[in-house]
């Protein structure tokens, strides 16, 4: 039916066209009350194509509006949107729960790393204590330089945090 129209309607624009060099020709022939008759007759009848192009592309516009509104609210299309909506929440729930673990997991290593530092920390600590004890134990049977000189090392040692040093050390003045 909107076919047929619009065919109508491009037929009808065509023949204005047709009336336009007419008049055109007629005007050149000399046929001036024709010419003024075939230009009114073509200007309304390109008025009345014009106007009905518009009335069909608002009545298309409404239509298409309409189809897409009944569309929108059907009853399937919106169960459907509704399980769209429930499977993009569940896969978001997932990722959530995804990047929660991997949180956790990055928090209770650096947690586990501070509680292995100041364990650590607290053994070169004693460490430090035993070998300084047994270093004082033996200070008298030292010479004052070489007491000094171990003492030094057991403090470098110990400030650097390195335990195998530290036992080294510690062979080296029970030997003496």
């Amino acid at each position: 039916m909107l076919g047929l129209v619009l065919f109508c309607v491009l037929i009808g624009l065509s023949l204005a066209m047709l009336l336009f060099v007419s008049g055109f020709l007629f005007f050149h022939l000399g046929f001036n009350a024709l010419t003024t008759e075939l230009y009114a007759l073509a200007g309304d009848l390109t008025l009345l194509g014009l106007a009905v192009f518009l009335l069909l592309a608002a009545i298309a516009l409404l239509v298409a509006v309409y189809r897409e509104l009944t569309g929108y609210f059907n009853r399937e299309k919106m169960v459907l949107r509704k399980v769209w909506s429930m499977q993009a929440q569940k896969l978001y729930q997932l990722q959530r729960i995804r990047l929660e673990y991997r949180q956790l997991q990055y928090f209770n290593k650096i947690k586990r790393q501070r509680i292995l530092d100041a364990d650590n920390q607290k053994q070169i600590r004693a460490l430090y204590d035993d070998i300084n004890q047994e270093l004082q134990a033996m200070k008298s049977q030292m010479s004052v330089e070489s007491y000094k000189s171990f003492s030094r090392s057991l403090r470098k040692h110990f400030k650097q945090a390195d335990a195998e040093a530290m036992l080294a050390l510690q062979k080296q003045f029970i030997c003496r």
